[in-house]
């Protein structure tokens, strides 16, 4: 999922269940994150191919794997508008570390995290 030698490696072992906790195969999972320096693929001017980030389909046992980067933190833009509504609200420009996930099934919601 990234290419980033800068990252600390991270294996992330999944598993999609239902709210009764059985597994759900066949889940189309995008999953995307940032890299080590806290920017999206999509920010850099010069990337061409994508990175940090890959799309998947859970096995019978609702089980999925990928290999990426622990996640960084970094902050949201604030030298403009979304700078001063934070400033207002007392509140601070930096997103927690994470990774996004989305799940995809025909009848079942799309879940975006």
């Amino acid at each position: 999922m990234t290419s980033d030698p800068e990252g600390e490696p991270m294996l992330a072992i999944c598993t999609v269940k239902d709210t009764q906790g059985n597994p759900i195969a066949g889940v189309t999972i995008d999953i995307w994150e940032t890299d080590s320096s806290g920017h999206y693929d999509v920010q850099h001017a010069d990337r061409t191919a994508p990175s940090e980030r890959c799309v998947m389909v859970s096995d019978e046992q609702g089980r999925f794997w990928f290999k990426g980067i622990k996640p960084v933190s970094y902050p949201i833009p604030h030298d403009g508008p979304v700078g001063k509504l934070l400033q207002l609200l007392n509140r601070h420009c930096w997103r927690p570390a994470h990774v996004h996930f989305m799940f995809g099934k025909e009848g079942w919601d799309r879940l975006i995290t």
